[in-house]
């Protein structure tokens, strides 16, 4: 029987287990918590990836009955004002165009965790206390720091939205040739986990114990056991910091009649979406949530890059003076309502050395593998990738099929997040260009709705193929090399270049409704070609656009600028229709070795496997527990006493 020990008990250790007990039926898991209810709690804003994953855990209809509706993200961009202007909006709204689209929530975390608590079944095994030390079978692993494991060092720019110029450039990807990719790194030979691990504990009664485990998780968060144990810590390129605090009783009419320009649409409450007011330097997310009493209770907190904004620790009293100063109706909402708590973090970004170990020992799940600026909502969402990972991990290990190969291309798929997350930190320097930062998001979201959720959904994510494709076209930058974080620079910035406010309203139009197709709903729908070719021709479209917002026919100093940018469309216009013609093209890079092919069959089915526990329990079945995981040297019974964190 495979033994898996989960260090640490909070939402990521949670989640685990639950998507171990539904797709390792036969494997014991034990997770280890010394249990501290004071923790501050994040990630209250859900994207389609993480609603995809929590429904494939049966929370489909408890988020329906307890949690709030999100329908997308609204980004509100201010204004200038102009002297003696009294009839400008204060800002520019884009939001989502309707509801045909894939469900997102806001989440009442403190509801939400106790509820994933309580779903966790008797069969996992819980122990309170702390762990000390992992012995792994054949020695302390090693902690390389990782090159591009992709196959080459190309410098391409580190957006979804942006592999378009990729693609166009190389024409040739159409033919056989351009599919071939650079060797796979690693051992190709194939095998199980060496094991056990010895597990170290200190019990919350004072006893040292021993647990034996073939893997060993560790989610314990930002107390990072394995990464100081093995030395594991990396410096991230750039920092933030974050002040957030619960706010209820509040009137929400102040935030819903702020003087905006912005597409009408009769499909829902505007109220019901993540909100986000943008400055120099730092951004403000307003999540609206339910509250225990039934009145109104939303988060409020700012994220900031302290070098650009200017600022340093963050209280409510400074985040009421940046406010005054940029956004005073949000002062006026905040002082209409009660603080229910509060919680900062400040240059609380780090990475790791190595994420997985290669011969499937050890795994370093959420926020003891790195953090996140919380920016597209990517905390729950990116454990929604790991968590599948390191179970295809676990899966080929039990089946003799793990290999080095398949371990390091895995782990390269957080070295791409980790790119995309090295571009936000630049967004900072254009997030008050309320014509760049438009431009930017919409982008962003054609990329995620054309490239990454239809990855997520088919199961490609789990393919060594489909993620050294994916690496092809994102990779990480030197800190000082990075290229423009926002869509067609050239354009942008003679665009954004007017303090107009009408101007600006002009030349930022909402396109989400023509650039994001929110048009599939289940993975058998996803065709991957077909929504690639969509996305070369909507980026090329959008550049058009642009420039035709530009007037640059009007100014014969953009002649060559446009000229030069109507053909970089042109030929991703060409590329657009050869792959609409041939989408199959895109899935020759898909691995068909053994080693390297997500251990799922069908690859969708790590959401939702036929003949699961997960589906009889849905139908109303009751499935027997499985047996606990014994530790080793006969544990005291009263070791095994489960609490919750």
């Amino acid at each position: 029987m495979t033994q898996i020990a989960i260090i640490g008990g909070g939402l990521a250790g949670k989640l685990a287990a639950l998507y171990f007990v539904r797709h390792l039926p036969e494997a014991s898991i034990t997770m280890i918590d010394p249990g501290d209810p004071n923790l501050p709690v994040v990630g209250e804003s859900t994207v389609e990836v993480t609603t995809q994953f929590l429904a494939s855990l049966g929370l489909a209809s408890y988020l329906e009955e307890q949690h709030l509706h999100k329908y997308g993200l609204t980004y509100y961009f201010k204004l200038p004002k102009q002297d003696g202007d009294m009839e400008t909006p204060d800002y520019i709204r884009h939001e989502s165009p309707g509801v045909k689209r894939l469900l997102a929530f806001n989440l009442n975390r403190h509801a939400f965790d106790e509820e994933i608590d309580r779903r966790i079944p008797d069969s996992v095994t819980r122990i309170s206390g702390k762990v000390v030390g992992v012995d792994f079978a054949g020695g302390a692993p090693t902690a390389p720091i990782m090159d591009d494991m992709m196959g080459g060092t190309d410098m391409m720019k580190a957006d979804m939205g942006k592999m378009d110029d990729k693609m166009s450039m190389k024409k040739p990807m159409m033919k056989k040739k351009s599919m071939r990719m650079a060797p796979m790194k690693g051992d190709a030979t194939m095998g199980a986990t060496p094991g056990p691990q010895t597990i170290n504990i200190a019990t919350n009664d004072g006893d040292m114990i021993e647990l034996k485990a073939d893997h060993v998780i560790d989610s314990s968060g930002r107390a990072r056991v394995l990464t100081k144990q093995l030395d594991l810590h990396q410096d991230p390129p750039f920092q933030r910091c974050a002040y957030w605090f619960r706010l209820a009783g509040f009137d929400r009419r102040i935030l819903m009649e702020l003087p905006v320009v912005k597409d009408k649409q009769n499909s829902f409450d505007s109220y019901y979406v993540t909100h986000h007011f943008y400055g120099k330097g730092y951004w403000i997310w307003i999540i609206p949530m339910k509250c225990e009493t039934g009145e109104d209770m939303v988060s409020i907190g700012i994220t900031y890059r302290p070098e650009v904004a200017g600022e340093k620790a963050m209280n409510m009293d400074r985040l009421l003076a940046v406010l005054g100063r940029d956004h005073p109706k949000l002062v006026e909402m905040i002082e209409s309502g009660r603080k229910v708590d509060e919680a900062r973090y400040y240059n609380y970004m780090y990475e790791a050395k190595q994420y997985y170990d290669h011969q499937g020992r050890w795994f370093l799940l959420g926020d003891s593998a790195f953090t996140f600026d919380p920016a597209n909502s990517a905390g729950i969402a990116y454990l929604a990738n790991q968590i599948p990972q390191i179970t295809s991990m676990i899966k080929k290990s039990q089946a003799g099929q793990l290999s080095e190969r398949y371990a390091i291309t895995l782990e390269s798929h957080v070295k791409t997040q980790l790119a995309l997350q090295d571009e936000w930190s630049h967004w900072y320097h254009i997030m008050d260009d309320p014509v760049k930062m438009a431009w930017t998001l919409v982008v962003t979201n054609m990329g995620y709705f054309t490239y990454a959720m239809p990855n997520y959904m088919v199961g490609a994510f789990l393919n060594a193929g489909a993620i050294r494709q994916q690496g092809r076209l994102i990779h990480r930058h030197d800190k000082e090399m990075q290229p423009p974080v926002y869509p067609f620079p050239m354009v942008l910035d003679k665009l954004a270049d007017t303090m107009d406010p009408q101007e600006i309203i002009r030349r930022t139009p909402s396109m989400f409704n023509e650039a994001v197709p929110f048009n599939y709903f289940r993975s058998e729908d996803i065709n991957r070609g077909k929504l690639i070719a969509r996305h070369l021709y909507r980026t090329a479209w959008m550049r058009n656009k642009a420039l035709k917002l530009l007037k640059w026919w009007e100014d014969p100093s953009l002649y060559r600028m446009a000229a030069k940018e109507y053909g970089k469309s042109a030929g991703q216009m060409l590329a657009a229709g050869l792959l609409a013609l041939r989408p199959q093209l895109w899935d020759r890079a898909l691995s068909t070795e053994p080693d390297l092919k997500s251990p799922f069959e069908p690859p969708q089915s790590f959401l939702y496997p036929e003949g699961t526990s997960m589906q009889a329990a849905q139908a109303g079945k009751v499935v027997p527990d499985k047996p606990k995981m014994e530790p080793a040297e006969a544990m005291p019974a009263q070791m095994m006493a489960m609490e919750s964190d």
